[in-house]
């Protein structure tokens, strides 16, 4: 035998393709294999069984479900929506009153330096 002796065995073993050991392995009633195979890349993805589709009664269920919660999205933003519109609203109020009290204090202040100043100074 010319082949090193660490590589001996490499005849004696038949090749497999990648996944192909484990899922010769498996039960008849074993779909994926196990978790750790899995985790490892040696096993195949799960494929639901027909026993294990969901029926018409359980997907009417999860779209109702759905439709529901959509529903409540769509409300709790429009809800969030109506109350940053109330936030800026009032922004917008201080805002303006703000700037009116400014023009009446520009205004009182222009009074004050025409009458003084008018006035002829203190004396």
């Amino acid at each position: 035998d010319d082949s090193p002796a660490g590589e001996a065995w490499a005849d004696e073993v038949p090749l497999r393709r990648k996944g192909a050991w484990v899922s010769s392995q498996r039960g008849s009633d074993d779909a994926g294999g196990d978790a750790e195979a899995q985790a490892h890349g040696r096993g195949r993805a799960a494929v639901a069984a027909p026993r294990d589709a969901p029926t018409l009664e359980k997907m009417a269920e999860m779209e109702s479900q759905l439709a529901g919660f959509e529903r409540q999205c769509e409300r709790s933003l429009r809800e969030i929506s109506e109350k940053q519109s109330e936030t800026f609203d009032l922004l917008f109020g201080f805002l303006s009153e703000l700037q009116g009290r400014q023009a009446k204090l520009e205004e009182s202040i222009n009074v004050l330096i025409r009458n003084v100043g008018g006035g002829g100074g203190c004396g």
